[in-house]
């Protein structure tokens, strides 16, 4: 064979293979919300003033934001940004990878926080903070009781206004 005919077969092959691939074309348009907006592929932006940017994600919400992939900002003035975050809470946060915000005004950053009290925040790894005004920061501590916080590892406040700073199991260190 020729190399004019085989350097031919190769590059219709190519062309062959390339021209069956499957693509999305990214879009900037108007959401389905009055002044909303929608950038990239399959994202919706369904309120007033909601705005939804990257790939499968849903602003619900009324002046809702979610940008990334596959978040999703369901409340008033919510935020998710990044990877498969969920902020259902009204005036909540949620950032990182995997994060829940569900509690009114609440906060979760890093990955699989879950910030589910009213005014709560859960920052680091793996974090929960339940009770009203709780916080959470650090690798896997619970701040379950109202006004507790917590810092460090593994700890779980559960106690009214009770906190703990450091590595360990413990359901209540001190009160403030």
């Amino acid at each position: 064979m020729k190399k004019s005919v085989s350097l031919k077969l190769i590059v219709f092959s190519f062309l062959l293979v390339a021209t069956s691939v499957s693509y999305s074309v990214p879009e900037f348009q108007a959401g389905s919300g009055t002044d909303s907006t929608e950038a990239g592929v399959g994202n919706t932006a369904s309120k007033e003033k909601s705005s939804a940017v990257g790939y499968n994600n849903t602003a619900s919400g009324r002046e809702s934001s979610a940008f990334g992939f596959g978040n999703i900002a369901s409340k008033i003035s919510s935020s998710a940004f990044g990877f498969q975050n969920n902020a259902s809470g009204s005036g909540s946060s949620a950032f990182g990878v995997d994060n829940k915000a569900s509690g009114g005004g609440s906060s979760a950053f890093g990955a699989d926080n879950k910030a589910s009290g009213n005014r709560s925040s859960a920052f680091g790894a793996d974090n929960k903070a339940s009770g009203k005004y709780s916080s959470a920061f650090g690798y896997q501590n619970t701040a379950s009781g109202e006004n507790s916080s917590v810092v460090g590892s593994q700890y779980k406040v559960t106690g009214e206004a009770s906190g703990a700073f450091g590595v360990g199991f413990i359901k209540s260190i001190f009160y403030f």
